[in-house]
Formats: structure tokens, C-alpha cells, sequence
């Protein structure tokens, strides 16, 4: 994990990140990665990524620094350079990439769904095991392995397939990888006793192609990429956000987060990444994971309520109906009261303050808030997974991308 962060105004951009980078399953963390980077031929620009530093198994270091020597023209605005990178990325993955790495995906893919629909089987039965013959058992398994595999299949139905996989069908991923997934099902049902039909086999298949080809979310695996700077026609700042997860069918698995910038309405921006708590704080006045345990704490509060008073006054239907409703909108008022406070008191007077900032007032910031994110992974008891050097850069449209702090420069 990370902690980044971009300001905006109209006179500038801040980008700053720390140092740490994850290896292995997150019990070994070292503070010597580089997240930002500038472009050797498109000055008013920056790059900045987090969350995973591969793209299948590519360092995106090694991706971006090949892609700053190819792109030697400027582009008129952030969209096209936007554009620029992913066209690059796509023939680049396609290059590189090999069908290996991409059966690897799939495979991976297919042992973390059966692992997973078996713990979920494993939970649900675990009062039956010693009530139950180990015949009665083994066919209770295996019907709730399909009953399982059916309910994730219909969730996954409804997701948005990406649009440029629309022609990849069920039927050729099924040719390409039903045999793999299938060999895979025989050691899963080998190592654990079970014995599956043909009916399970095509229900995981069909569920890693829909996997495989929807719109991927913030739970996949995936690399975030962040283009801050200015277009040649821009003279005002903005950013794109891009998540990349990979290839499959020679297609390039990404999604546009979100793009925006400056201008006369939207004055200044601030965008934190990745490890976002201690940043929210400063600007919305409280964490939002601890906002979203306090709403759900007086859910279930008002959710007992509500059944206490069911169980002990005579509520006709009506009435029960009519309590159930105010409950659930006393709820909401709550929310929409503290969300109005968050904006109005913390929210608008720092973004007004952000507007009138000079550069130098946005690096203390951003520099501020690395730092104290940084303080407070080392005071919890999780691994510190934000840490080391901050590296920092401007943007303007006068000077172009400066280094602020930047420790493989030894500026600081």
C-alpha cells in the first residue's frame, strides 16, 4: 500500500508520495520505491502510480520510462495523452506479454474461486459434521458447491462487461481454457474428496470468462496510474485516474476512474490515493471508514429498537410499517445533516483556502499530510506499509515539472 496525494489550483499542480512498497504477502515492506515520474519530451506533465507496482509482471517503472522516450510530441490536452499511454500500453502488453503469462492469470483466477467457494461451503456445513454419515456429507458438498457457484455466477451476470471485450464470447474463452480450468477442478476435487460433474465444471468456467471480462473494480488487483499536468491548449490543471489489470484475448483490462480539472466553477482540487484515512480527516473532518462503522452502529442500535418496541406494544401492520420508515429516514436525515457539516465546515473553506495558495503553500500540504499518514501507520499495530522518503513535484504552465524532493535525485 501507499499514501499519495494530488492538489490543484489554477496555477498549479502538487503530486507527492511516499517510499514504501509491499513484498510478497505484506509481511516484508522496504521504503525505496519510486511512484512519481516526469516525461523526457512532455514537460507539463506527471505520472503517478499506487497499488500494484506490476502489470502482469512487468514493472510499470520499466513501462512508463519506455513510454517517456516514444512519446515525443506534446498533446494538446490531459484526454489525449490519456489516450496516448493506453494505446502505447495495449501494443506494448501485446509485445511482451506471452499466452504463458496469460494462462497464469486465468489459473490463479480459477484456484482463488474454488478456494474460495469451498471455505464458504466449509463455513455453512461445519454444524453438520458430526450429525451427518460421510456419504450424506459429501453429496451436502457438493450441492452446496454448485449452489454457491450459481449465486456467484448471478452476481456476475449483472456486472458491466467492458466494452472493447464484448467480442471476446463465453464460447471461445471456453475453448481457450475450459481444459486448463477443468485439470484444475481434478487436483481440487482430488485433494479434497470430492467428485464433480460436468455441470460444476462449466459453471466455473463460465464464471472466470465472466470474471475475466468485466469492468474491473477497486477489489481487483490492479495497478493505479495518475496523469497530472497540463495539455499544450490548457492553461488550467487536471487529472486522469486509470486502473490497468492486465490482458486477456490481447485486450487490455483498464478502467477511467475519474478525470477532471480546474477551471472557472471547480478552483482547486484535492485528490488523496490509496491509503486515504488520515487525509480525509483534514479535509472532511473525519475518517470515513470510522463514519461508516458509527452509521452502521446506529443502524443496528435503530434496528433493535424497532424490534423491541414490535415485541412489546400491539402495533397493528400500518403502525409497524409506519415506525420502520421513520427509523430508516431518521437515518438518512442523520447522514445528510453530518454530510452537510463536513462540506460546509471542513470541505469549502479549504478548498477556497487551496484556490488562493501559492505552490509553495501547496508542497507544505502535501508534504504535511504524507508524512502524519506515514506517523500513524507507525503508531497502529498493522505493518507499516506507508513510509520513508516523500517524493514531491510542481507543475505549472510557466516552469513545467520540477522535483521538489525526489530521492533518487538526492533532492530534498
Amino acid at each position: 500500500m501507499t499514501a499519495e496525494i494530488g492538489l490543484l489550483n489554477k496555477s498549479a499542480v502538487v503530486i507527492a508520495a511516499d517510499s514504501a512498497v509491499t513484498i510478497g504477502q505484506g509481511n516484508k515492506v522496504y521504503n525505496n520505491a519510486n511512484k512519481i515520474y516526469s516525461l523526457k519530451h512532455c514537460n507539463h506533465i506527471g505520472i503517478m502510480i499506487y497499488n500494484n507496482a506490476n502489470i502482469m509482471e512487468i514493472p510499470v517503472e520499466t513501462i512508463i520510462r519506455l513510454y517517456s522516450i516514444e512519446q515525443t510530441a506534446t498533446c494538446r490536452n490531459l484526454v489525449d495523452y490519456s489516450d496516448s499511454f493506453l494505446n502505447f500500453l495495449s501494443t506494448f502488453l501485446k509485445k511482451h506479454v506471452t499466452k504463458e503469462q496469460v494462462k497464469n492469470g486465468v489459473e490463479i483466477n480459477t484456484y482463488l474461486t474454488l478456494d474460495s467457494i469451498t471455505e464458504s461451503v466449509s463455513d455453512s456445513i461445519s454444524e453438520n459434521i458430526k450429525s451427518n454419515s460421510k456419504k450424506d456429507l459429501a453429496k451436502k458438498k457438493i450441492e452446496l458447491h454448485l449452489e454457491v457457484a450459481k449465486y456467484i455466477l448471478e452476481d456476475l451476470k449483472k456486472t458491466q462487461i467492458q466494452e472493447d471485450l464484448k467480442k471476446y464470447d463465453y464460447d471461445s474463452f471456453k475453448q481457450d481454457y475450459q481444459e486448463l480450468i477443468s485439470s484444475i477442478i481434478d487436483l481440487h476435487n482430488t485433494h479434497h474428496q470430492l467428485s464433480f460433474n460436468a455441470e460444476f465444471t462449466d459453471l466455473i468456467t463460465e464464471i472466470i470468462y465472466y470474471d475475466s471480462v468485466r469492468e474491473i473494480n477497486s477489489d481487483d488487483d490492479f495497478t493505479g496510474i495518475i496523469i497530472a499536468g497540463f495539455g499544450e491548449d490548457e492553461i488550467y490543471p487536471g487529472y486522469i485516474e486509470l486502473h490497468i489489470n492486465g490482458v486477456i484475448n490481447d485486450t487490455l483490462r483498464w478502467r477511467k476512474i475519474k478525470s477532471t480539472s480546474v477551471n472557472n466553477e471547480i478552483t482547486a482540487i484535492v485528490r488523496p490515493f490509496a491509503q486515504r484515512d488520515m487525509s480525509d480527516v483534514f479535509f472532511r473532518g473525519v475518517d470515513t471508514e470510522l463514519y461508516s462503522k458509527i452509521i452502521e452502529t446506529l443502524e443496528d442500535e435503530y434496528s433493535e429498537i424497532d424490534d423491541y418496541i414490535n415485541k412489546n406494544f400491539r402495533l397493528d401492520e400500518k403502525k409497524k410499517e409506519h415506525l420502520e420508515n421513520f427509523l430508516n429516514e431518521s437515518i438518512n436525515r442523520i447522514h445528510k445533516k453530518i454530510t452537510k457539516i463536513s462540506q460546509d465546515e471542513y470541505i469549502t473553506p479549504i478548498i477556497d483556502t487551496i484556490d488562493t495558495f501559492r505552490k509553495e503553500d501547496l508542497i507544505e500540504i502535501a508534504e504535511s499530510l504524507i508524512s502524519i499518514t506515514s506517523l500513524k501507520r507507525k503508531t497502529s499495530s498493522n505493518i507499516q506499509s506507508v513510509g520513508g522518503p516523500v517524493d514531491i513535484a510542481v507543475i505549472t504552465k510557466g516552469e513545467g515539472f520540477k522535483w521538489i524532493k525526489a530521492k533518487h535525485l538526492k533532492i530534498a
